[in-house]
């Protein structure tokens, strides 16, 4: 990794300031632990002495994790509880969690729901369910010890109830505060596979940490502003302009236009999100870019996804994906019948601008109630102008009549809708199209036309 440092000489040198968020509880008070001195002894006991060698990314965080997990069993004994066990299942959740909190520093996911869902979609079954999330901290002790400075915290740590630890550690460059610490306590319904003790880890001495710790960390709460959104832009419209440029090109190839769905553009935005913490068609949790679709809501029968970054406009983003073989032939897939587009900007992040296409392929009856629709670039000024040129001519007659004839294969965007309806009286039909006429030969002064 780039710009690494001793371990050491950052523990040193490490000041930084604090900042958690977690779930506070009450609880009784616990039977003591009777034989917490010696189980403290056993914890502390190093399974490997710093002598490990060739400790790849994946295993210097899973370690991590698991000494910030054997810390919180230390205080747990030394108050007279029994040690909590992790289980794989439950770091996977938490390390999932530990991206999408270094892209959202909240108790939210990314898609808005709160972190209990990501245990469920796990399938883990619990009766109590505790989040507390930190950040800004290179190291379990530094961790640990400012942690400790929470009552809160300490409410959750020292619950009796508890029986099961998942943590998750990540570190990821240039973002707001680099390092990301999860902790996910649970009460098991039953047992869990896998669960296991975490033991002492000794890193080796000239082993390097990645990254600094920033020099002031900042978080983003969860009451400020979401990061998802910059002054003056509006991220929709941006969203259509890249469907626009996307039915413009397959205009030209002789191909159907793609029809933008509103949930398929939400989950395109989550994904969106999602590329901010690990730029990848995987998800943060490693399953594929298309459970991010509920199926039983888009029964899709073929799906892909274009993903993009670094670009600040729709424009130059599509040109990155035109430039791109494979992506330019997602997009020009005549088998393609729905779109999302989402995008996402996190200005402490390595490109800033991320831009996410969902392409599928799903039954038009099915999709009909998702109330699919075409952005258009087209902007009428008034009654009677169909085209969008700021006139008001013949073009305009004959595409209104056009639509009449076959309102199924004409499309109309809203603007377009709302002047065609020269009569106002809330239908499209001959009548508007002959007073229509009637204007351009001047037998008509004014439009829209106003009977009563």
């Amino acid at each position: 990794m780039k710009d690494k440092k001793s371990f050491m000489k950052r523990v040193i040198s490490f000041v930084s300031s604090f900042t958690i968020l977690c779930f506070g509880m009450n609880y009784s008070t616990a039977p003591l632990y009777t034989n917490a001195v010696g189980e403290i002894e056993t914890l502390k006991q190093s399974d490997n002495n710093g002598e490990s060698e060739n400790i790849t990314d994946e295993v210097m965080f899973q370690k991590l994790a698991e000494q910030l997990a054997l810390l919180i069993n230390i205080t747990r004994t030394e108050n007279g509880l029994q040690p909590i066990k992790l289980t794989p299942d439950l770091c996977s959740v938490a390390s999932t969690r530990a991206w999408e909190i270094s892209v959202d520093f909240s108790h939210r996911r990314i898609d808005g729901s709160n972190f209990k869902t990501a245990l469920d979609k796990k399938g883990i079954n619990y009766s109590e369910a505790y989040e507390t999330i930190a950040c800004g901290y290179s190291d379990p002790e530094n961790t640990m010890n400012q942690l400790k400075q929470s009552s809160a915290f300490m409410d959750i740590i020292l619950n009796p109830s508890i029986t099961h630890l998942g943590v998750g550690a990540i570190y990821r460059d240039k973002s707001t505060n680099s390092w990301y610490w999860e902790q996910l306590f649970i009460t098991a319904e039953g047992s869990m596979n896998d669960e296991y003790l975490p033991k002492k880890f000794t890193f080796p001495e000239n082993f390097e940490f990645p990254g600094e710790p920033a020099d002031n960390p900042t978080i983003i709460p969860e009451e400020t502003t979401d990061p998802n959104t910059i002054q003056g832009i509006d991220f929709k419209e941006y969203a259509d302009r890249v469907v626009i440029l996307v039915n413009q090109a397959r205009a030209e190839a002789g191909l159907d236009p793609l029809m933008m769905v509103s949930y398929l553009a939400d989950m395109a935005t989550v994904r969106a999100r999602e590329c901010i913490g690990k730029f990848g068609h995987q998800r943060l949790d490693g399953s594929k870019f298309s459970t991010i679709i509920d199926d039983n809501l888009v029964p899709w029968t073929k799906c892909a996804e274009n993903i993009a970054a670094g670009s600040a406009t729709p424009e130059d983003t599509f040109e990155q994906w035109r430039n791109s073989p494979k992506h330019w032939a997602a997009i020009m897939n005549p088998a393609f019948t729905y779109i999302g587009v989402g995008v996402g900007y996190e200005r402490n992040s390595i490109y800033k601008w991320y831009w996410e296409q969902l392409f599928v392929k799903a039954d038009a009856e099915a999709m009909e109630r998702l109330s699919p629709y075409i952005p258009s670039a087209i902007k009428p000024i008034g009654t009677g102008d169909m085209t969008g040129d700021g006139c008001i001519d013949g073009f305009d007659f004959i595409l209104l009549l056009r639509y009449i004839k076959d309102p199924k294969n004409v499309y109309l965007n809203d603007e377009q809708l709302k002047y065609a309806d020269v009569m106002q009286d809330g239908q499209i039909n001959l009548v508007d199209a002959a007073y229509l006429q009637k204007y351009l030969l001047g037998s008509v002064k004014a439009i829209p036309v106003k009977l009563f």
